[in-house]
């Protein structure tokens, strides 16, 4: 067999934020997670979504979107709208089901909240 003896990760340029959607901060499993690294080197964003899917997933259209409404120079997203469709798009990504932590719905409204969350805070100076 093969043993893995390192894992190379590389420093990114940019904010990371981790947020979670729990009935408590002590359960493991949450209703909604969603992460969100910003390269600004590289002049993109990164968005994954957990417990809204069979497996973890990338909002890879929210991503695109948002990547080109930053305005690099300033590190803001100078458009309300602007975050707005990121959050619909982040959102629109997850394929969340109804159990006994959640409903579907909830879980999606909760993915565009956390997203747009994540966004700002990211990028502080950024229209609200």
């Amino acid at each position: 067999g093969e043993l893995i003896e390192a894992v190379r990760v590389p420093v990114l340029d940019g904010p990371q934020e981790f947020l979670k959607v729990g009935t408590r901060n002590a359960m493991v499993i949450s209703v909604v997670s969603l992460a969100l690294v910003v390269d600004r080197s590289g002049r993109n964003v990164r968005v994954g979504l957990g417990t809204v899917s069979p497996v973890p997933l990338r909002a890879v259209e929210a991503e695109a979107h948002v990547a080109g409404c930053i305005d690099w120079d300033t590190g803001s997203v100078p458009d309300t709208a602007d975050v707005d469709r990121f959050a619909a798009l982040a959102a629109g990504a997850a394929r969340p089901i109804d159990d006994h932590r959640g409903t579907a719905a909830y879980r999606s409204h909760a993915v565009g909240v956390l997203a747009r969350r994540a966004l700002l805070r990211a990028f502080p100076g950024s229209a609200p």
